[in-house]
């Protein structure tokens, strides 16, 4: 026999059944990104140490992102870094950051605009 349920209870009956959920992990973009000029990242609470990579405009490729190694990503203890945009106007730029169980979030993309350019090398 079937007894229907309101859906707020199968709602919270399928919610308690997820073993271990966590929080997901969700990375802020600033609105801009100015060359030679700081931005913050921000993210979501997880597990740490998280670890950031920066991906430009010439590595969008799926398979550049699964050729990434340990050394292209940088520890961060907090959910929070600063970079100095050290990359030429007119790139894309998007940050990647993986969690320590392994989760990855992406930041929106975002065009690094003219700045004072005394960073680069």
């Amino acid at each position: 026999m079937y007894i229907p349920l309101p859906l707020s209870i199968l709602a919270v009956r399928f919610a308690s059944s997820r073993p271990n959920s966590s929080p997901a992990l969700i990375i802020s973009t600033p609105d801009t990104l100015t060359q030679c000029q700081p931005a913050t990242f921000s993210w979501s609470p997880t597990t740490s140490p998280y670890y950031l990579a920066l991906l430009t405009s010439s590595d969008h490729s799926s398979s550049s992102i699964l050729e990434l190694d340990a050394q292209a990503y940088v520890p961060v203890p907090r959910e929070t870094a600063t970079w100095v945009v050290d990359v030429e106007e007119g790139t894309t730029v998007t940050v990647l950051v993986r969690d320590a169980t392994g989760e990855v979030a992406f930041s929106e993309m975002r065009l690094v605009e003219h700045g004072n350019g005394d960073c680069l090398l």
